[in-house]
């Protein structure tokens, strides 16, 4: 028998062209915490389809913050420097690995969208403090290609731990 934890984690998809039309996508964990199924709801037919996940083992999502529906597919952030996929109707699952030349693989690299591309940055903070951001320029291919490196410091007017502050990017413009 198969025993489900509670729901943790929803994530709303939509076109902001078209914003009466959505889909809410509802992983399932067993009792381990793994991603067995998805449960995913289209308001163009006003149901919700359970589907078997074909993600690999020990898939972990970050949380409701690292998402991004992007060309009708939804893009999670994992625990273990993945971003994993799958399309509205639950069809087609992916894996894409994270920039391979991330500064810390311990910590997390954050998801975003901007001009139809999906964008990965983070920022590393033992040494130098610098912002590091990634485009993915061939989705098939997982191909990431650094676009900028910033020091933070000079970014934000301060010095790494100066008045116990910290820094979270939640948004990027592709140019700037």
């Amino acid at each position: 028998m198969v025993y489900f934890e509670p729901i943790r984690d929803i994530f709303l998809g939509f076109d902001a062209a078209v914003p009466s039309r959505f889909v809410v996508f509802v992983p399932l964990t067993n009792c381990f915490c793994e991603f067995t199924e998805m449960a995913i709801y289209s308001s163009e037919t006003g149901r919700w389809t359970k589907v078997q996940s074909e993600w690999g083992y020990k898939t972990i999502l970050v949380g409701n913050s690292e998402c991004v529906f992007l060309n009708g597919t939804m893009h999670l952030a994992t625990h273990y420097a993945l971003v994993v996929t799958v399309d509205t109707e639950g069809k087609v699952w992916r894996e894409i690995e994270m920039p391979e030349h991330s500064p810390d693989t311990n910590q997390l690299a954050s998801i975003g969208k901007s001009q139809g591309r999906l964008y990965a940055w983070q920022i590393e903070d033992d040494h130098d403090c610098q912002l590091y951001v990634w485009v993915l320029e061939d989705c098939g291919g997982g191909k990431w290609t650094l676009k900028y490196t910033v020091n933070v410091p000079e970014l934000f007017g301060r010095q790494p731990g100066q008045d116990d502050m910290s820094y979270k990017v939640f948004a990027i413009h592709p140019d700037c």
